[in-house]
């Protein structure tokens, strides 16, 4: 039994098995690169971008006959930091089954990882930090946040703003509810012992929840209220602050007009401005459709209540929808599968809203992937270097266990800016639970490959559609050697100054992310001579828009180095 929130992404990418280890990024769709492999199976992976643009990739694996949790860092080329394999964070007793885990990034770069197991004979959830060399920053065997022999479900777990780290769990007791906890950075409980109910006192089986970091340390926290086979799966949102209270005066209800689909859960993600952009699956009878909406900070609702279908026939085939949000557009870009009517075919298409909720891509969307008995399935969007991106697995021609991966990216007019879709993974397996991330150079992918043995892979694809490194000759084409010096004053307001050393002549190219991972400014993209270097970020946009408070990321790169920081900006 594995229950989980869904993801992102806006370039399609079919995945495919990979025959053999590669040191860094492949440029071949017909040899990923393994992140985990071994006799037993490795599951269930999640991946998170630390502000230097490494990833850290997690799964469970059972190459000890027990669910242990292995992680590992992959260098911005694709190079694992750690032994092959990786590190077991955990290797205490698991049920026979698993759920969900939950993986994060802090403002330090360091990973952390929140799941269940059965250590002391009942299922508890445990979270771990881990450091970018590895160690155990929160001690062997991480920290307990429930107790007792009630049933939990998976963990959700962020850091806010002011790099304190919160989870939320449901517990089945007298009464279910979502719980949540707060811990500051060294790991001190900030909430009662068990933590708080933070879902309401109607909720009956909440679920299917996903939290997110918005302004002032806050948290937003979005979930099913009740998701029973018989109940109406609806869609709630609410603000909680430091102290677990609840901001907003009454819950949000984003969709309760309808249910969301037994087995599909909404997706919700960061808006980059401290809201939140959901995208869920609604039926109608028989039929699926397909909404987007968007919560601003204050639970404010950009578009009309119960969000707009992408497609404007509404409940007609629209199934597993996924967004993202351009703030400085005030756009929403949503790709969603869609399907005939006896579900023998399916295919991708894409949806894009101005401000005011009207459909740029004509009623029904562009098509990305026209139907087909190849089932495209498994649908994720994301931001790479400020472009929507996407990920989708297909299974070719409805056989089991022919599964590819492709990509794409569209184009303002919702055209395939590549041609067409980009091949990340060729070879027929067995595929599944693709999750992607962008480390501010190129977009990662990672999946669980079920073929010989279920082994962790990865594929990397960048900005102009090819597989492998993207290398920038500077003279004789050598990578120049990089320090950063990191940025004064920090936290900052209105300016900061980012300084770094350069051994010799090299092309360098600096952007700003903001917590989201979505590219907010590049400051430099030219050639610098040998020396100290100094660059003023003033706090604004490309467009020249003063950006709000918040934790932001930048990052430095040059031929095969990259270096980065975290920056708080504080008005």
């Amino acid at each position: 039994m594995i229950q989980r929130p869904s993801t992102h992404a806006l370039i399609l990418a079919v995945l495919v098995l990979a025959t053999v280890v590669q040191a860094q990024w492949s440029d071949d769709p017909a040899v990923n690169l393994v992140v985990g492999d071994g006799p037993g199976d490795q599951v269930v992976p999640h991946l998170a971008v630390t502000p230097d643009g490494h990833t850290y990739v997690g799964w469970y694996d059972t190459d000890s006959g027990n669910y242990d949790v292995a992680l590992q860092r992959l260098a911005p080329d694709g190079t694992p930091v750690w032994a092959p394999g990786g590190i077991i964070v955990s290797a205490h007793p698991q049920n026979s089954w698993v759920m969900d885990w939950s993986l994060a990034v802090d403002h330090d770069g360091n990973a952390v990882v929140a799941f269940a197991d059965i250590r002391g004979g009942n299922s508890n959830i445990h979270i771990y930090k881990i450091s970018p060399a590895g160690g155990f920053l929160w001690g062997a065997d991480g920290i307990t946040l429930s107790a007792g022999s009630d049933f939990k479900g998976p963990p959700y777990v962020t850091v806010t703003s002011d790099n304190q780290v919160v989870a939320v769990w449901m517990q089945e007791a007298a009464t279910t509810a979502l719980r949540m906890q707060r811990l500051e950075a060294d790991g001190d409980l900030l909430l009662p012992a068990g933590g708080l109910a933070v879902s309401e006192a109607g909720d009956q089986s909440p679920s299917g929840y996903v939290l997110l970091p918005t302004h002032g340390g806050d948290v937003l926290v979005g979930y099913v209220p009740t998701y029973t086979f018989m109940a109406n799966r609806q869609i709630k949102a609410q603000r909680f602050d430091a102290a677990g209270a609840a901001v907003w005066p009454a819950s949000v209800m984003v969709m309760d007009d309808g249910t969301v689909p037994m087995g599909h859960y909404f997706e919700m993600t960061s808006d980059g401005t401290g809201g939140a952009l959901f995208a869920w699956s609604m039926a109608v009878g028989n039929a699926f459709g397909a909404r987007v909406q968007r919560l601003d900070a204050d639970g404010g609702a950009a578009l009309p209540h119960n969000g707009l279908y992408v497609d404007a026939g509404g409940a007609t085939g629209q199934i597993g929808p996924s967004a993202v949000y351009d703030p400085a557009a005030g756009e929403i870009t949503a790709a969603f599968g869609t399907v005939n009517a006896n579900q023998s075919q399916r295919g991708v298409n894409a949806q894009r809203f101005d401000a005011a909720g009207a459909r740029l891509w004509g009623p029904a969307g562009t098509t990305v992937l026209p139907l087909d008995t190849d089932l495209a399935q498994q649908l994720r969007l994301n931001w790479d270097q400020g472009v929507p991106v996407g990920v989708v697995l297909v299974n070719v021609a409805s056989v089991w266990a022919q599964d590819i991966v492709q990509a794409f990216r569209l184009d303002d007019a919702g055209g395939h800016a590549w041609g067409g879709p980009v091949t990340l993974a060729s070879v027929y397996s067995g595929k599944e639970d693709i999750v992607a991330a962008s480390n501010g150079e190129t977009l990662v992918c990672v999946w669980d490959d079920e073929s010989a043995s279920a082994d962790i892979v990865a594929q990397n694809v960048n900005a102009d559609g090819t597989l492998g490194e993207l290398v920038v000759a500077v003279g004789d084409g050598r990578p120049a050697a990089l320090t950063a010096h990191g940025n004064f004053p920090n936290p900052f307001n209105p300016s900061t100054t980012i300084a770094f050393d350069l051994a010799r002549p090299a092309h360098v190219d600096l952007r700003v992310y903001d917590a989201a991972g979505r590219m907010v400014r590049r400051l430099a993209a030219r050639d610098f001579g040998a020396g100290r270097q100094r660059l003023v970020w003033d706090g604004t946009n490309d467009a020249g828009r003063r950006q709000p408070s918040g934790v932001y990321h930048y990052r430095l790169s040059t031929g095969g180095r990259v270096s980065g920081g975290s920056m708080n900006l504080v008005k």
